[in-house]
């Protein structure tokens, strides 16, 4: 029993239970911290049920299917979640709006190192804790990579290092709720910045302000590690007043001379800080590709210049087992492996997965459209030995871009069964099969996740069927 409740009484209103989890670790910490809670989501019981179940034994009241703007005018705060505009109309009525990211924040002092990015945060974010884990056997891993920090915050020793995986959105709410000054990381990791998200944001420029945060927010002592690339560049190292890892060093003149370099040689990566010899950080690579190779070496040099020997860092690397649902390996049936890369939710993330490998590619993908172009599907060129579109609204016109070059094209399929029996039919052994889609999910799956997991259980369910191929 807590002897002191940092937010007993108060009238909460939790905007957005959602099915990742941070819903519902935000509502079991503000009740043990002695809060009532209103729960309020647009969707309906039904389809919330996992999230509803997992917070049966407190005493919530829900408000589901709508929002009542009352819920919001009598909450001494509202808590949104990430997925919900900062233009609702709702939160004009709030007195104050926090987030489960501000709340932790708010809460704990724990050394942080934070990644954002378009692509590779979570594969870098993973690997930088699963780094820290070997020489700090507490160090904690949150946020967007579906797991609230509010979740292990009780349990979180106080000098514990914290890695939290942030997204625009978090960021951006972050700035939005007043909180943005507890952001104060020790390292703080930018890795490939491509355009996404333009659904939600206005232009490129408001997606790319919501990432720049992260690095105003590293202090002078800290560290910024660029991995995003040269094209935005020199805009993001102005925004930063810490030191400056650039990754790969890039050609043209900077803003600034960066204080240290990471780069690769092969499928090793070298860190050198200043006028000091070159320190190994990645000894080998456990996953396909070179965006891959790219993500372990910001990990690791984000976990060395944080303070864990080099040796040790090249070490935890070389044993990464990698992430669900990113280039995540399911299995091999009949000489055929199988890849799960449901979160590439863009052209160039599913280009890229299919670049990853020298053998033939068999792609599942197509989806529903973020407003994006999908021109990068046309440079897939002979990597792909066929496509297979899933039905949506960005699937068109990705068999447009495919159409011009000399890429086998098959469907749309209705169904993701479908699709994947067409592919198993065409594969060889030697192949691979993926599903790297370029699109979101929306329609055909509840999230990108959802879609993830549906297809590893397919081919898991057919890897005991011994005639595969025959039943398909």
């Amino acid at each position: 029993m807590k002897t002191e409740q940092r937010y007993r009484g108060a009238r909460v209103t939790i905007m957005g239970l959602g099915l990742h989890g941070g819903g519902a670790a935000t509502a079991r910490y503000l009740h043990s911290e002695g809060a009532k809670l209103t729960v309020t989501d647009l969707r309906s019981p039904e389809e919330l049920r996992p999230s509803i179940e997992a917070l049966s034994d407190l005493p919530l009241r829900y408000v589901l299917g709508r929002h009542d703007t009352q819920d919001f005018r009598d909450a001494d705060f509202v808590v949104k979640n990430p997925g919900v505009p900062r233009s609702s109309p709702y939160l004009q009525h709030a007195r104050r709006v926090e987030t489960d990211i501000s709340l932790f924040l708010r809460a704990r002092s724990n050394p942080l190192l934070c990644v954002t990015g378009t692509k590779g945060k979570s594969t870098t974010a993973t690997a930088l804790h699963h780094v820290l884990l070997q020489a700090y056997s507490d160090a904690a891993l949150g946020g967007n990579i579906t797991v609230s920090p509010l979740a292990f915050i009780d349990t979180l020793r106080v000098d514990a290092p914290v890695v939290l995986e942030l997204s625009s959105f978090q960021l951006g709410d972050l700035e939005f709720a007043g909180a943005l000054e507890w952001l104060q990381p020790q390292v703080g990791v930018l890795t490939t910045i491509m355009p996404d998200h333009l659904d939600y944001y206005p232009d490129m420029q408001a997606y790319l302000h919501d990432k720049e945060l992260l690095l105003s927010s590293v202090p002078p002592g800290g560290w910024t590690i660029a991995a995003c690339g040269s094209e935005y560049l020199k805009q993001f190292l102005s925004r930063t007043n810490s030191r400056v890892c650039v990754a790969q060093a890039p050609s043209g003149a900077l803003v600034r001379s960066p204080d240290a370099v990471c780069y690769l040689d092969g499928e090793h990566g070298y860190l050198q800080q200043g006028e000091h010899a070159p320190e190994e950080i990645l000894r080998s690579s456990p996953l396909p590709g070179d965006h891959a190779r790219s993500n372990l070496l910001a990990a690791g040099a984000a976990a060395r210049l944080y303070g864990v020997p080099a040796a040790l860092t090249a070490d935890a690397l070389s044993s990464f087992p990698g992430v669900a649902h990113r280039m995540e390996f399911i299995t091999e049936i009949e000489g055929v492996r199988y890849y799960n890369d449901s979160a590439a939710t863009i052209a160039e993330a599913a280009v890229a997965a299919v670049k990853a490998f020298s053998e033939p590619v068999h792609l599942i993908a197509g989806g529903s459209d973020k407003q994006l172009s999908p021109a990068a599907f046309s440079s897939i060129g002979d990597g792909a030995a066929g496509v297979y579109l899933l039905a949506g609204t960005a699937s068109d016109a990705i068999q447009q871009q495919l159409m011009a070059g000399r890429t086998p094209v098959y469907g749309p399929y209705n169904t993701l069964r479908s699709a994947l029996d067409a592919a198993v039919q065409a594969a060889s052994p030697g192949d691979v099969v993926i599903l790297s889609p370029g699109c979101a999910s929306f329609g055909m799956f509840l999230n990108e996740f959802h879609r993830g997991n549906t297809f590893r259980a397919m081919v898991l369910e057919s890897a005991t069927t011994p005639t595969l191929k025959q039943e398909f």
